[in-house]
């Protein structure tokens, strides 16, 4: 797995192919907020977990945008529900507060600027939870 600023460079240059070959229509980012009561070394783990899970889910590197968010790009195709379905089972699995973490999809937006303004706006929102 990629560190975290690792994998968010990743993720900025899979929106970069993804824009430029006109492809970004067909996918979503998957957010997975991680619960705010975790802290310390449960807090390390679940982050790990997610992170691991998300990438195995999407089969692309899961990037943290801070301390509170996993995000990984997620083909919007027919098996896209079964794909949300079975990644929160094992999200819930792994979270050590009891309580299943938050899952959504953002769509990306037309433009990669855009994009680029969603990942910032979802950093923010994961520093400001913390």
């Amino acid at each position: 797995m990629a560190a975290s600023g690792d994998a968010l460079t990743l993720l900025r240059e899979r929106l970069d192919c993804l824009y430029a070959a006109g492809d970004a229509d067909g996918y979503s980012l998957v957010v997975v907020a991680l619960a705010p009561e975790a802290g310390g070394f449960d807090r390390l783990a679940m982050r790990l977990s997610y992170a691991r899970i998300l990438s195995e889910a999407t089969g692309v590197p899961a990037a943290m945008t801070g301390a509170a968010l996993a995000v990984a790009l997620i083909n919007r195709d027919r098996n896209l529900s079964a794909t949300l379905a079975m990644l929160r089972m094992r999200l819930g699995r792994a979270t050590t507060t009891g309580r299943p973490p938050r899952v959504w999809l953002e769509r990306l937006p037309a433009e990669l600027p855009m994009a680029y303004e969603l990942l910032d706006e979802l950093s923010e929102l994961s520093t400001s939870q913390h």
